[in-house]
């Protein structure tokens, strides 16, 4: 397994498949580790690119969440990974692909992304009545914005 440190200082283990070709890095979703994007990593890496695949932060070989943890520590993480390996191009699952579009939105390097199944609401299309009545049945000391 290789490592990148992040801008903060944690280290972000990844793979790598294959040695010539196109640089892609595969970024998973949330309840998954690297491993879950192995099998389509060796793919990619059988048709000519060279694949890598991250543990996002808190999972397989990759340091803690943190404090402060969100949407701007993934991409500092995915930034470090893309400075060290040259990769241009990021394919995202689920909240991984929010994480892909984001860099794609907020990073210089990217070249090209490809997303599968983000958790995105489009015009209401993901009903949310139910999580007002959810948040209000949690105990009172794990409500969000408590501590």
């Amino acid at each position: 397994m290789l490592t990148v440190t992040s801008a903060d200082g944690t280290t972000i283990a990844y793979r790598r498949l294959g040695d010539a070709g196109p640089a892609v890095i595969l970024v998973h979703g949330g309840g998954q580790s690297g491993r879950h994007l192995e099998a389509l990593a060796a793919i990619l890496a059988a048709d000519g690119f060279t694949a890598y695949v991250p543990d996002r932060r808190g999972r397989g070989g990759s340091g803690p969440a943190g404090a402060g943890y969100g949407i701007a520590t993934e991409r500092a993480d995915l930034a470090a990974l893309m400075a060290a390996t040259g990769a241009g191009l990021l394919f995202g699952m689920s909240s991984g692909g929010l994480i892909v579009l984001d860099a794609a939105r907020h990073l210089p390097g990217v070249r090209a992304v490809a997303v599968y199944e983000p958790p995105l609401s489009v015009g209401g299309s993901t009903p949310l009545g139910w999580v007002g009545r959810y948040e209000r049945s949690w105990p009172r000391a794990i409500r969000p914005g408590r501590r």
